[in-house]
């Protein structure tokens, strides 16, 4: 993991479980995260929105509102990823120190989410 100014983190994954993983996760509303996933696969099941796999050249993005779930990966499949974290403030206000405009709300999938 590499700090990054603004409070970010940059955090490269590179990994195998013998006999495979499995985390539970909780990230408050104000939690972001961007993963490039570069090889191999994680299963993602989120609480409300159901489940899916992150594989070689796919990128998740956090959804700005609380969220829960579980991350898994297989037995022995390796699993190599690049993730930028922080808090959606802390990006807005570093953005908007660069002169770009306020990011889309993407709070929308959370509302048809919980409809």
């Amino acid at each position: 993991m590499t700090s990054l100014r603004s409070g970010f983190h940059l955090v490269r994954y590179d990994l195998a479980f013998a006999g495979g993983h499995q985390v539970g996760y909780t990230f408050p509303g104000d939690h972001f995260e961007l993963e490039h996933c570069v090889d191999g696969r994680m299963h993602i099941s989120e609480a409300h929105s159901g489940a899916g796999d992150l594989h070689a050249g796919s990128v998740a993005l956090s959804p700005r509102c609380a969220t829960e779930g579980v991350v898994a990966h297989g037995d022995g499949e390796r699993y190599r990823a690049v993730s930028i974290t922080g808090t959606w403030t802390g990006l807005e206000s570093y953005l908007g120190g660069l002169g770009v405009d306020a990011l889309p709300d993407n709070r929308q999938e959370c509302v048809a989410r919980d409809e």
